[in-house]
């Protein structure tokens, strides 16, 4: 994936992504 590019682009977005990649249960 494009994180480097989205996290300068929409550091905003790399927030969730975080989120649901590393808790995908909860």
């Amino acid at each position: 994936r494009m994180r480097g590019t989205i996290s300068r682009e929409h550091p905003w977005e790399v927030m969730p992504d975080l989120y649901f990649y590393r808790d995908p249960e909860e």
